[in-house]
């Protein structure tokens, strides 16, 4: 016997499935490590649902460019820009259309220039590189997250120090009305640059 889970688009009476991922057999759970799933198989999963996510909304972009073409005199398709995005749960690779208006190139997204991943990886990263050191983080991130190969220590370090210079208080006097830097940084600014400073990185 052979479980598999799909992912399924019900809209006006219609039905459409794809398989997202098989799981084989699932049997008593005699010996208590094979309770539930494993680590190894949640994180394939987590990859495999985003994958077909992705390819959802990958095809809604295509159709938003489409629209976009119909509704636009003069416009046209220039290209899909192939975007590889780093998520909690795999790198999202995805075609996002640009549209050629007269003179002017309009994107079918409102994304940051050569974003590279998303706020809520880059959040989730960051905090935990100010908990702990960056060599840390990285293993703890690719034991729990399908984020193998491309959570590097080092890509870490950077984000959690980004993150950090952008979290600032404005200073202008101290209480003794002598002043000070424009810019303080936040607690959480200190932790990161500390971590860095005791990781000899």
């Amino acid at each position: 016997m052979t479980w598999v889970i799909k992912l399924c688009e019900i809209a006006e009476g219609k039905r459409r499935e794809r398989t997202v991922f098989a799981l084989g057999d699932i049997n008593a759970p005699i010996d208590i490590t094979d309770l539930g799933m494993s680590v190894a198989t949640g994180k394939a999963l987590l990859s495999a649902v985003q994958a077909a996510i992705v390819g959802v909304q990958e095809a809604a972009l295509a159709e938003r460019a489409r629209s976009g073409v119909r509704a636009e005199a003069g416009a046209s398709l220039k290209d899909d820009r192939k975007r590889r995005i780093q998520t909690p749960y795999g790198v999202a690779v995805l075609r996002t259309p640009r549209l050629q208006i007269g003179k002017t190139l309009e994107t079918t997204t409102k994304w940051p220039a050569n974003c590279r991943s998303t706020p809520e990886f880059d959040k989730i990263r960051s905090t935990l590189s100010a908990w702990m050191s960056y060599r840390e983080a990285e293993k703890l991130l690719s034991g729990l997250l399908p984020t193998e190969g491309f959570s590097h220590h080092t890509t870490l370090r950077n984000r959690t120090l980004v993150a950090g210079a952008m979290k600032v208080t404005p200073i202008t006097l101290n209480q003794a009305g002598q002043s000070r830097p424009r810019f303080q940084p936040s607690p959480t600014a200190e932790a990161a640059c500390g971590n860095w400073r005791k990781a000899g990185e």
